[in-house]
């Protein structure tokens, strides 16, 4: 039988008996199968819980790792956590050790600041205390060639006055200011008369300086102690806080003592600083009273 090669199919494996060829007038639906392969979609049994124990087994073998690996993490977590612990612990330690050695500066620095203010205020004590035989008098104006003993003793004539002049000189002229006449009198006493004198009797500069022109020769001539340059500050701010507040109606200086009065009836208190000044205005006196 001559075999028609243009409708030759094949079917299974070239290399296998059950090969066949097929003729021009056979189809594939014809051809019977004779392979002695098993059936592939064939079912096979399986055993379940050998199947689920591997599962379990595989599962088990997973988490021990992840809690392996987690517990080996919170181990390093918990050496870093110990470490900070400890440099936390000796931080607060530290800052102690500074509080407490602030704390001590403080109270040292407060000991040096009472210290030293103590020390500021007998320097003033004694350099007040230098001018205890002192006077100064102002609104004397500045003349060329001027004899100051002979205007000082003018003025101790007009508050009829005989004392001895130690010493006179002129502080703080310029073109703007007369400054003041620093006099030296012989003793505390002589300068309590000259004080007292002055309260009474009124001095104007043209009784001194007949020359002087007409709006000079009206004003008055001032006399007071002689204040340091400390004492003069503090009586300015004393009269003008004090008196200010409408409290406190005396303000004064007396042998280089400032003192402060509500009214006449009330008693006095000693002003030696700035904070005796904020203490009374304050209502919280803690300044010696006199």
């Amino acid at each position: 039988m001559e075999i028609n090669y243009q409708h030759v199919y094949v079917v299974g494996d070239f290399n296998l008996p059950n090969l066949k060829w097929l003729g021009s007038d056979q189809t594939v639906s014809n051809i019977t199968s004779t392979s002695s392969y098993p059936n592939l979609t064939t079912s096979v049994p399986l055993d379940g819980k050998k199947l689920l124990l591997e599962i379990s087994r595989k599962v088990e073998c997973a988490i021990q790792r992840q809690l392996s690996q987690f517990a080996e993490s919170l181990e390093f977590n918990s050496r870093k956590l110990d470490d900070i612990l400890e440099t936390v612990d000796a931080f607060k330690t530290t800052v102690k050790e500074i509080k407490k050695k602030n704390i001590e500066l403080s109270n040292q620095n407060k000991n040096l600041v009472y210290r030293i203010s103590a020390l500021e205020q007998r320097l003033q004590e004694q350099e007040q205390q230098q001018l205890i035989k002192t006077i100064d008098i102002f609104n004397i104006p500045f003349t060329d060639n001027e004899d100051l003993l002979n205007v000082v003793q003018k003025i101790q004539q007009k508050l009829e006055l005989e004392e001895n002049i130690i010493e006179v000189k002129r502080f703080g002229y310029n073109r703007n200011n007369s400054g003041k006449l620093r006099v030296v009198l012989p003793s505390e006493t002589a300068k309590t008369k000259w004080l007292t004198k002055a309260k009474d009797t009124k001095v104007m500069v043209k009784d001194i300086l007949p020359s002087a022109s007409p709006l000079t020769g009206k004003e008055t001539i001032y006399i007071s102690e002689a204040l340091t340059i400390y004492n003069k500050t503090l009586l300015g701010n004393a009269r003008r806080e004090l008196k200010n507040s409408g409290v406190y109606k005396y303000v004064w200086c007396k042998n280089g003592v400032i003192r402060a009065r509500k009214s006449e009836k009330d008693q006095s208190f000693i002003i030696r600083t700035d904070d005796d000044i904020k203490a009374l205005l304050q209502k919280e006196v803690h300044v010696q009273p006199q």
